[in-house]
This record gives structure tokens, sequence and C-alpha cells, in this order.
């Protein structure tokens, strides 16, 4: 389970910042939860996972709004080996869960899957689902040489998310102003704690994954 809270409790959880270059792909996170109580949300605890490395290739990620008893990883059920969950299996697997469970779960959340795809390139596919149409929404993010040697995604609380740009321009900044991949995950968590600054239900314990 995600979490000891009450059934039926709406939980949160954000946010996630990816990048993926021109052979790696990277996930960092914070690792807070809150949950709803009345009209506010309640910090539940700084240890939530909310990325994970499913193999050597891919990485999962998913921010907003779940159940208690949810779990992250569940689009992925339908594979029970996981060492053979290609980038597009996984991305696909996201797309059959939300048109599954469309009136079952939360609408506002945000899905990140990235790594190396079968050709070799190097992605990531952020999911979210529309309000309107019910129907799931991708946004694919990879490197465009020469206009830009990465791709930069961004999940962030819905309340921010008129400030989405100026998020994505400071992890910009931290890549264009990086020597190696240590020192740009580090500049990158920065910029989460520039967004737990601006909201609560982000918290200031990072974690980063990556896979090359």
């Amino acid at each position: 389970m995600l979490c000891e809270i009450t059934d039926g409790e709406l939980n949160r959880m954000s946010a996630i910042i990816g990048i993926c270059g021109e052979n790696f792909c990277s996930f960092v996170a914070d690792t807070r939860l809150t949950h709803n109580s009345g009209d506010e949300y309640i910090v539940a605890n700084d240890t939530t996972q909310k990325i994970f490395k499913v193999n050597d290739h891919v990485l999962f990620g998913m921010t907003g709004l779940f159940r208690t008893g949810e779990e992250i990883l569940v689009p992925l059920d339908i594979y029970p080996e996981k060492d053979v969950v290609t980038l597009r299996m996984a991305y696909k697997a996201v797309l059959g869960y939300l048109e599954k469970n469309k009136y079952k779960i939360p609408l506002m959340r945000s899905y990140l899957i990235g790594g190396k795809d079968n050709k070799g390139r190097f992605c990531i596919y952020e999911v979210h689902m529309n309000f309107e149409t019910y129907k799931a929404e991708t946004v694919l993010r990879m490197p465009e040489p020469p206009v830009t040697s990465y791709g930069i995604s961004c999940a962030i609380p819905p309340e921010l998310h008129d400030r989405k740009n100026e998020f994505l321009d400071m992890a910009g900044d931290c890549i264009t102003s990086s020597g190696e991949l240590g020192e740009m995950l580090q500049k990158v968590a920065g910029v989460i704690g520039k967004i737990a600054d601006a909201d609560g239900t982000v918290g200031r314990t990072i974690t980063a994954l990556s896979v090359f």
C-alpha cells in the first residue's frame, strides 16, 4: 500500500521533473504525501516514493490525486515480468488503465513514463486525463537537436499550473549550467525546492532515478 490512511480519503502527491538527453533519462521527485481534511491538505508523510525504476530501460512516476490503497504501479500489473516491459508497453498500459478506470479514479493526476525506446532514443511520455472528454492526453518530450539537446517534463500541483513554464525554464537553466549528470540532478532538486516554497503539498526530501 502507498500509505496508512483511513479508507476512502483522497490523497495527493507532487512534483516530478523528468529530463531526457541523447544517452539518459532521469526523474527527480519529492516524497511528500498529503491527504484531504476538510478544506485543506495535511502532511501524511515525507517518505512516499512516486518514481520507480521498472527495469534498466523504463522509469515510471505519478503525481496528483489517488484513493487510499491504490498503488502507483498498478497500471503495469498486466505484465507479471517487469524485466520485459518496454517504454512503449508501459505507456500503452497507462492508457489502457485510464480508459478502463476513467469513471472510478480521480482525474486530477499525471503519469510520467520515461526511458529508452526500442530504437535507442530517450524520451518521456507525459499523460493526463481531460476533465471534459474523459480521454487520456499525451505530450511526448524528447531531445530535438540542434534546437535542444534535452526534453524536460514537469508534473506539479494544479494550483501552480500557471507557473509550469517558469519551472520548466528553471530546470532548463539547471541543465545548461551543469557539467555532469550528478550536478544537473542536484540543481534540478533545487527547482523542486522552489516548487515546495510555493505549495505545501510538495516536500524537500528529494529522490532521483536514471536509466542509460
